[in-house]
């Protein structure tokens, strides 16, 4: 069965066009999040398509591009909304591709690509898909109560990349997670996050958890 790898982009958050000064019928398109947020007419996506194409030839990569109007309002309420379309498009192709168990053995991986604030939706999404605990048969065995990595993650997001998403630059309480409280859920997807990711970036993997254990630096 040939693997799909999907190339999902989110758009700037609480996007929305307004007037021009001087005419009521030119909107101002650099704060929309619309075609020119990726590209004019979404060029870039396409491109990255091709070259993540070229590079993967076994696998099918597909582009989806999420409705630039879906990240207004609540940062929770975004991260949910977004969720749930995406599963619905992913289980749309699992079951085109005739996927026995998409959930153990899923034909399509996805990389969640954000602007700015899609960014955060992206990693809100990740977090929550990583931290949520598998369903157990009732089988008299008692179950650890701290929350681990959840493998069986759908749909199964393989990486994460943002553009000018301000990580390490916003107060936890605008974030629906919580950054502080769950540093430790985030570090643990991100060590998990291997294959496509390792084969993009590289890496040495010693390095990355002895920068991840280092002190951040003094303001």
């Amino acid at each position: 069965m040939r693997k799909t790898l999907v190339l999902c982009f989110i758009h700037g958050f609480k996007v929305r066009a307004r007037a021009a000064p001087r005419s009521a019928d030119v909107t101002d398109t650099a704060r929309q999040g619309g075609e020119s947020t990726f590209g004019q007419d979404y060029r870039f996506t396409e491109h990255l398509r091709a070259a993540v194409a070229q590079k993967l030839p076994k696998v099918d990569v597909r582009v989806l591009l999420y409705p630039k109007y879906d990240t207004r309002g609540d940062l929770g309420q975004c991260v949910s909304r977004f969720r749930d379309w995406l599963e619905e498009k992913v289980i749309d192709m699992e079951v085109a591709a005739g996927t026995p168990s998409p959930t153990v053995e899923p034909s399509v991986r996805t990389v969640l690509i954000g602007h700015s604030m899609g960014g955060i939706v992206a990693a809100e999404m990740v977090i929550g898909l990583a931290s949520e605990k598998p369903i157990y048969s009732e089988d008299g065995i008692r179950k650890p109560e701290s929350p681990a990595f959840n493998g069986l993650m759908f749909p199964y997001v393989q990486g994460v990349l943002a553009f000018d998403t301000p990580y390490l630059g916003i107060s936890p309480g605008v974030v629906a997670h919580g950054a502080e409280g769950h540093y430790q859920n985030a570090a643990a997807t991100i060590s998990q996050l291997g294959g496509l990711g390792t084969a993009l970036w590289g890496g040495n993997k010693a390095a990355a958890a002895a920068a991840a254990k280092a002190p951040p630096p003094a303001a």
